[in-house]
């Protein structure tokens, strides 16, 4: 479980350093890891497009990652 933890951290600061970058054009798109009380665990993707500074659409979806014993 240790190195679960360690392995989803790491792809969360991944994921935030990649947002950061410049964007030419108005795709963009993330992935990161969520948790609800560090039971579950959930892979996050979004995908989305800004048409001009004042509307955009965007789509998320999850899978989860995590399993009961």
């Amino acid at each position: 479980m240790k190195y679960l933890n360690l392995i989803l951290a790491a792809i969360t600061i991944t994921a935030f350093s990649a947002t950061a970058q410049a964007q030419d054009s108005g795709a963009y798109g993330t992935i990161g890891v969520s948790s609800y009380d560090f039971d579950t665990y959930n892979v996050t993707g979004r995908l989305g497009y800004n048409f001009n500074q004042f509307f955009g659409v965007e789509g998320e979806g999850s899978l989860g990652v995590s399993r009961y014993e």
